[in-house]
């Protein structure tokens, strides 16, 4: 399994609110520091989510966990110890029963249990439930995240660019109209945010382009 090429575009933003209502609660809105749920409960209601929409089991998550592990940290970093039992659907069980362990039990009876395997409990994430859950981490340190795509100059032009802008600008254009955003701008905000994105990634892909050939 290979673990999905992200990249953590630093732009500070506010904390989301309005599109995760469960992380912030309205009347602290204006703290500075708004009020969040542990990492490791984000973690476990979008595993549920995964396991509710996929039909996929907890062996079968575990399984994909533990692969991903294994084949991504280096052996001499590994801290986990995943079952070796000689029966796969035994050792696929084994591995379910710790990984249920960790998540349902949190960090304080686990050690760094979680920590360590974090990196592969996202990527074993099919790609659409994975990105949601990527940006709801990155959005709890005020970051936006994207996918960082391969610098391509076939891809990659000024003219895909202005396109793109010029989306955003229509885009945003009735959002904005009233000059507040708000609830009611809620109908727009789907095609608003598909805008920025590609425009975030053909901007990304630009600079990459640039840094690999001026290099």
């Amino acid at each position: 399994m290979v673990i999905a090429k992200t990249f953590i575009h630093l732009i500070r933003v506010h904390p989301v609110d309005a599109n995760y209502p469960h992380f912030y609660d309205s009347s602290m809105r204006h703290d500075t520091q708004p009020k969040a749920c542990s990492k490791t409960q984000v973690l476990e209601r979008h595993l549920m989510n995964l396991l509710h929409k996929t039909g996929m089991s907890m062996s079968t998550f575990a399984a994909k966990v533990s692969e991903h592990y294994c084949g991504f940290i280096l052996p001499n970093s590994q801290k986990i110890e995943w079952s070796k039992n000689p029966d796969p659907a035994e050792r696929m069980r084994l591995n379910a029963e710790k990984l249920k362990r960790w998540v349902y039990d949190g960090y304080s009876r686990t050690g760094n249990g979680l920590i360590d395997i974090e990196e592969s409990f996202i990527a074993a994430f099919p790609d659409t439930l994975r990105w949601e859950l990527q940006v709801e981490l990155a959005n709890r340190q005020g970051l936006f995240i994207c996918e960082l795509p391969e610098a391509s100059a076939d891809m990659v032009n000024l003219g895909h660019i202005s396109t793109s802008h010029g989306m955003v600008i229509i885009a945003l254009a009735p959002i904005f109209e009233d000059g507040v955003v708000d609830q009611n701008d809620k109908p727009h905000a789907k095609v608003a945010l598909a805008a920025l994105d590609k425009e975030i990634s053909r901007l990304m892909s630009m600079r990459a382009l640039i840094e690999r050939e001026t290099a």
